[in-house]
């Protein structure tokens, strides 16, 4: 072991900056609610109705409030609220002589508490490292046709972003300047050509790509079509409805448990195991400090140790919950370490093209990305 790692466990203090499409998302475990007065029955009321969102945004399951052990913890739900507070909201402009004013409500919950809760319900945890999607939309309204970013129309993106943050879903819109105009028009995104519409949005750090086609009929019912690629895969789904925001919110209640499926580590197998992990390319402080921030924010990832360091490589005993797949689909998240061994066989990681130099399948090795 050399003497630079006692600077490798200083820069470990130090800020770095995120992976190329993954996000942390913040606020994971707090929610604002609007209530008429502060008596505590609108506050318990809206404590229980916030703890189930913050729930579904950490299990990926939209009902989670029906598990017995949640239902009876939300029968205690001022156990987990770690703190809230009040604001007074302002009256609009038109309101009727005599109205008073309501009351903002920001509630921040314990997220350990909550974590174990759903462990002891036998539910999956999503950790804040989520990957960010890309959103291209095209709408048509009222004879109008329009990409959103060209045409106007920022209630939507802000009803969109309203909707993805109930269920914790990190949003990227494009820039819609000159580039993405040559690249890509309004047919293109319409007729759903996924496979274009990602190559274009490789200049953004997403790794998800979402076409959504939103119309608007002659009897005013929404109808939406959701496109999504992710890992490879392609999934679509419609929603509808009489309001926007409904229709919304089914699509991005798709889109979270579509997402969340590949990502989140499941309580059956939460216990996991231990991994070795070989990070070559790590010849300096801060290039330790990035790893070791990325590592520890991973979803499958308990803990984190080092085993060894020598000149340009760490190796780190991870402690992970599940199983090695997942963690590897964790560890592509992103573009901060890439495979050095990317062959994955019962029993062994062999490396790409050679089938003599292999290892235990519990150690992996990854490059660190510059």
């Amino acid at each position: 072991m050399t003497t630079r790692l006692g600077w490798f466990f200083l820069a470990a203090m130090l800020l770095t900056p995120l992976a190329r499409g993954a996000v942390i998302v913040p606020h994971l475990y707090s929610v604002d609610r609007q209530v008429p007065d502060q008596s505590s029955k609108q506050r318990n009321d809206a404590l229980r109705s916030a703890m189930i969102e913050v729930l579904v945004r950490l299990s990926g399951n939209r009902n989670i409030a029906i598990q017995p052990a949640v239902a009876q913890a939300l029968g205690r739900v001022r156990r987990y609220v770690q703190r809230y507070r009040y604001a007074r909201m302002p009256l609009p402009a038109d309101a009727p002589a005599g109205a008073r004013p309501g009351y903002r409500l920001h509630i921040v919950f314990d997220g350990r508490a909550l974590e174990r809760l759903l462990q002891r319900a036998g539910q999956p945890v999503w950790g804040r490292r989520r990957p960010a999607t890309l959103v291209w939309a095209a709408v048509e309204e009222g004879g109008r046709r329009y990409l959103l970013g060209t045409g106007g129309n920022a209630a939507l993106r802000k009803l969109l972003m309203e909707q993805a943050h109930r269920r914790g879903i990190p949003l990227l819109f494009p820039l819609m300047d000159l580039e993405d105009q040559r690249r890509l028009d309004f047919a293109t995104v319409w007729g759903g050509f996924i496979d274009e519409v990602a190559r274009a949005s490789a200049r953004y750090p997403a790794e998800a790509v979402l076409l959504l086609r939103i119309r608007r009929d002659g009897q005013g019912r929404w109808h939406l079509r959701w496109l999504l690629k992710n890992l490879s895969q392609v999934s679509s789904w419609t929603t509808t409805g009489d309001r926007l925001d409904g229709a919304l919110a089914l699509g991005i209640d798709g889109l979270a448990g579509i997402i969340a499926s590949r990502y989140i580590v499941h309580a059956a197998s939460r216990h996991g195991s231990q991994v070795r992990l070989r990070v070559t390319g790590v010849g300096k402080a801060e290039d330790f400090a990035r790893l070791s921030r990325y590592l520890a924010s991973l979803t499958p990832v308990k803990s984190v140790d080092i085993s060894e360091v020598d000149r340009d490589q760490v190796v780190f005993s991870l402690q992970i919950k599940g199983d090695m797949a997942g963690l590897v689909r964790s560890l592509a998240l992103g573009s901060v370490i890439v495979p050095y061994a990317v062959t994955v066989q019962t029993g062994m990681v062999a490396r790409q093209g050679s089938s003599a130099d292999t290892q235990t399948a519990n150690e992996l090795r990854y490059r660190l990305q510059p």
